[in-house]
C-alpha cells in the first residue's frame, strides 16, 4: 500500500485549517469530497490548554473513512495547529504526562488528546467492520504533535499499519517515548517534514525529542530571511513541498539539508568567536546540548530523570546534571565549559577562566535559553492561521 504523496499530505494539513467554525467545515468537505467520506459527527473536537488557563474547546480536526473508488481500505485522522492563542499557550508549556503507551509526553499535548480520546476509541472502532488497513494521520505544528500521538495510540491499540505526516511538529515527548512510538509505527512509515529556520520543532526544549531518526526527516533548506518566522507557515510548507517534490518523497528527500556533522559541532562548542541568537545559532545550540548530554549520560550512565511535571524541573534536573559533570572536570566537564561559554555569548553573559559554574549559574542560564526559544516560537505562532 502506497503512502500518502507529499503534496497530498501537506493540501489536507493546510486545508484542515478551514475547519475553524461549523460554517466553514463543509469547505473542507466539499473540496475533498472525492476522496473520503466525512459527516458533522467525524469532526474531531478537543480542548487545548494545560492546568485550567484559557482552555477553548473547538473543532479539532477530521476523522474519515476513505472513499471505495480512491482509497479502499483506507482511513483519515487530520488534526489542525495552532490556530489560536490557546493552542500557543498549549505549544509553550513543556509539562510532562506518562502518555497511553507508555513514555512521557509534553502534557499540552496529552490534556488535548485526552479531550478527543473518546471519538478517536469510536472511529477505531470501526476499523476493523469497515476494512480498513490502513490510517493516514496528518497534522501541522501542534496539530503533527497531535497527529504524532493519535497515531502512535492506533497503532497499539488496533491491528491496521499507520503512517505519520508532519510539518513543522514540535517536539512531542522524551527520548524514551519517541524511540518506542518510532518503533510500533515503523520509522518507514513517519514523514517528518520540516524547514531548517523553523523554530517550532526546536521547541519543547531540552530534553524532549522527535519521532524519527535522520530516514524520516525531510528537512527543507531555506534561505535567511528578513521575516524567517514565515517558515512555520503551513502556506510555505504547502508551497515548497509542491515546488520540490513531483508528488514523490524519495525527491523531497533529494533536497535535504545536510545533517550537523559531530564535527561541525565540536568546531562550533571550541570557538572563540561570538555569537548571536538567530534561528540558525538556536538550532545549533539545540544540537550541541543534546550532544553534551549524550556525553555527560556515557559518563554517568544517567539521564535525565524526571521527578515532577513542570518544564523547570526538567531545566532544574538538566543543569544538576551539568554541574555535576563540570564538578568532576576532565573530559565530561571540558565539553560542559565548552557549551556553557556558548550559551553565555549567546545570551549576552560575559564569562572569564576564573568564572565558577554554580549549579544556580547553570540553571539560570538554561532557563534565559529556555525563554528566549519560546520567544522565537511565540512569533511564530503569528504566521498561522
Amino acid at each position: 500500500m502506497n503512502s500518502l504523496s507529499p503534496v497530498y499530505a501537506a493540501e489536507l494539513a493546510a486545508d484542515i485549517y478551514n475547519i475553524k467554525s461549523e460554517l466553514t467545515v463543509n469547505d473542507f468537505l466539499e473540496v475533498h469530497a472525492d476522496s473520503f467520506e466525512v459527516n458533522q459527527d467525524d469532526k474531531i473536537k478537543g480542548t487545548t490548554g494545560a492546568l485550567g488557563i484559557l482552555k477553548s474547546t473547538h473543532n479539532m480536526g477530521v476523522a474519515a473513512f476513505g472513499k471505495e473508488d480512491k482509497y479502499k481500505g483506507q482511513a483519515f485522522v487530520i488534526i489542525k495547529g495552532t490556530a489560536s492563542l490557546f493552542d500557543g499557550l498549549t505549544d509553550l508549556n513543556a509539562g510532562l504526562k506518562r502518555f497511553e503507551t507508555g513514555g512521557l509526553v509534553h502534557q499540552g499535548f496529552y490534556y488535548t488528546f485526552q479531550s478527543f480520546l473518546p471519538q478517536l476509541r469510536a472511529f477505531a472502532s470501526e476499523l476493523a467492520t469497515k476494512n480498513i488497513h490502513y490510517v493516514h494521520c496528518v497534522g501541522h505544528s501542534l496539530g503533527g504533535a497531535l497527529a504524532t500521538l493519535v497515531s502512535d495510540w492506533l497503532k497499539a491499540n488496533t491491528s491496521v499499519k499507520v503512517s505519520l505526516y508532519t510539518f513543522g511538529s514540535p517536539r512531542v515527548g522524551m527520548p524514551l517515548f519517541s524511540d518506542a512510538c518510532c518503533r510500533r509505527v515503523g520509522n518507514e512509515n513517519v514523514y517528518r517534514v520540516f524547514h531548517n529556520l523553523d523554530p517550532v520543532p526546536m521547541v519543547p526544549t531540552w530534553p524532549f525529542s522527535h519521532v524519527t531518526d535522520s530516514r524520516g526527516d525531510y528537512r527543507m533548506a531555506c534561505a535567511a530571511a528578513q521575516n524567517p518566522i514565515k517558515y512555520h507557515s503551513i502556506a510555505t510548507y504547502q508551497k515548497n513541498v509542491t515546488n520540490k517534490s513531483s508528488d514523490d518523497w524519495k525527491v523531497l528527500k533529494s533536497f535535504n539539508e545536510p545533517e550537523i556533522l559531530e564535527s561541525a559541532l565540536v568546531s562550533w562548542l571550541e570557538s572563540e568567536g561570538p555569537v548571536a541568537l538567530t534561528l540558525n545559532s538556536a538550532k545549533l545550540m539545540s544540537a550541541a546540548i543534546l550532544w553534551v548530554m549524550n556525553k555527560v549520560s556515557e559518563i554517568f550512565f544517567v539521564g535525565v530523570v524526571v521527578s515532577g511535571s513542570t518544564a523547570f524541573t526538567l531545566l532544574d534536573r538538566l543543569a544538576y546534571l551539568m554541574h555535576k559533570a563540570y564538578s568532576f572536570g576532565k573530559k565530561a566537564g571540558y565539553w560542559v565549559v565548552c557549551l556553557l561559554k556558548r550559551m553565555a555569548k549567546m545570551l549576552g553573559i560575559i564569562v572569564t577562566e576564573t568564572t565558577n559554574f554554580t549549579y544556580a549559574f547553570i540553571r539560570l542560564m538554561f532557563i534565559r535559553m529556555h525563554h528566549m526559544v519560546s520567544e522565537l516560537t511565540k512569533r511564530a505562532g503569528q504566521s498561522l492561521h
